[in-house]
């Protein structure tokens, strides 16, 4: 009779849960020990399944499961609520809180990988509203302010859970330090305030427009701008990478500008402003002599400076030009073929047999006889 009068609290195995959820009221009641009396609220043996009775309750879990949405819509063994969720533990037991001990968060659609899974449940979960909590990253992540507005809110395609750099753009590991243009110096604008990357790139952040460049060094100091754009161009980055390429290096490291070299305008060399690869043979922005053209070769430095073209100094020249006495002899009259090669009978008749015989003593190769300049060195015949 005390079973029946007591609504059955008699087969009750201990106190229920008295935790609730501020501003939450289900049925009139805050908690279940508001109804700690009337067991068939929960229990109605042989009559209606339990999963039934909760759910009259918690009509927010019942729209989950009919419209397979949410956590609840998910899983396998829904209607079997006790296996997540005990009672009867006392008063300051919390089911929800039990049931997160255990709780495989794979089942929401969101892995705890990476930092994720380092992080306590209250981080995301405010006030334990487990159902609250929102699965973007923007929901709990700020945007970085590095490219606010530029990339859009879509994390997950650059960065994961493991770590947030290096990020991972058009599926490679992204970081700016290994493309040709580094940020060492561009942190901060001229006024101190942070360099974006909206501060440089706009719409697609794969394409690169040196217009912001000039705008932003214009905007410090216009009339060098304007000077160094009408000389060198606005491609900026053909010079520069962004660690100032070109600090602390001169001319002399490469092909120094001394004499006339040191007068002309760098794009007299430096075609279309560039200045990666540029040839540095006499060659190849001078044409040969027509003077020599074909004897001499291609040294020009042998002979010439960058002082002047002519006089050429021509100092390895020991043999007399004025050989003869009637002033300079052409070139090609002594070097016939080039200028490493020279012959005497351009000007001297030439009978081998009378060499040979004048020449016995001295017991010579015919390579030898044909060098007349190795032992006439100053033209004469007796030295």
């Amino acid at each position: 009779m005390f079973t029946l009068l007591s609504g059955g609290l008699g087969f009750s195995p201990g106190p229920v849960s008295a935790k609730s959820v501020s501003g939450v009221v289900l049925q009139n009641y805050k908690s279940h020990a508001d109804f700690e009396d009337n067991c068939s609220l929960c229990h109605q043996p042989l009559q209606k399944d339990q999963a039934v009775l909760c759910m009259n309750c918690h009509s927010d879990i019942a729209t989950q499961v009919q419209s397979k949405q949410g956590l609840h819509g998910r899983l396998d063994n829904v209607n079997q609520c006790a296996t997540c969720h005990a009672e009867h533990k006392g008063r300051n037991f919390d089911p929800t809180s039990d049931a997160v001990k255990t709780f495989d968060h794979n089942l929401t659609g969101f892995s705890l990988a990476g930092k994720h899974s380092q992080i306590q449940c209250d981080a995301c979960h405010l006030n334990n509203r487990y159902d609250q909590a929102q699965p973007t990253c923007v929901s709990c992540h700020t945007e970085p302010q590095v490219h606010a507005g530029l990339l859009g809110t879509d994390c997950e395609t650059c960065h994961n859970s493991n770590t947030w750099k290096p990020a991972s753009f058009q599926g490679k590991p992204f970081d700016h330090s290994q493309i040709r243009f580094k940020l060492n110096l561009h942190a901060v604008d001229y006024s101190g305030n942070p360099i974006t990357c909206n501060s440089c790139h706009s719409g697609d952040p794969a394409k690169t427009t040196t217009t912001s460049c000039v705008q932003c060094h214009s905007n410090h100091d216009q009339v060098f701008i304007q000077k160094h754009v009408a000389q060198y161009g606005s491609e900026c980055m053909t010079c520069h990478d962004g660690v100032d390429r070109l600090k602390g290096w001169t001319h002399a490291v490469s092909f120094p500008l001394n004499g006339k070299h040191a007068t002309i305008a760098c794009t007299d060399c430096h075609k279309n402003n560039v200045y990666r690869g540029t040839a540095s043979k006499c060659s190849d922005c001078h044409q040969e002599s027509k003077i020599h053209a074909g004897f001499f070769g291609t040294r020009c430095e042998y002979c010439h400076t960058a002082n002047a073209w002519s006089p050429a100094p021509l100092r390895e020249h020991t043999f007399p030009i004025d050989h003869g006495g009637k002033g300079e002899v052409a070139c090609a009259t002594c070097h016939t073929g080039a200028y490493q090669v020279n012959t005497c009978y351009g000007c001297h008749d030439h009978v081998a047999q009378e060499i040979v015989t004048s020449h016995a003593k001295l017991n010579l190769t015919q390579t030898r006889l044909d060098a007349c300049t190795d032992c006439h060195m100053n033209g004469k015949v007796n030295q």
